[in-house]
């Protein structure tokens, strides 16, 4: 019992630290995806403005 409670600890930090992490890196992919969406946006908006 001793053993066996740590570890299941360990799991539950792991997995949380984890289910952080893909959070964190999922934001980044939105902001940055927003990011390069909306500059195409932009320069497809200003051509067309520009024609």
């Amino acid at each position: 019992m001793c053993l066996g409670s740590p570890s299941k600890y360990m799991y539950g930090i792991a997995f949380l630290l984890l289910l952080s992490v893909l959070g964190v890196v999922e934001v980044v992919l939105n902001v940055l995806l927003g990011g390069l969406t909306r500059n195409k946006l932009d320069s497809i908006s200003v051509g067309k403005k520009g024609v």
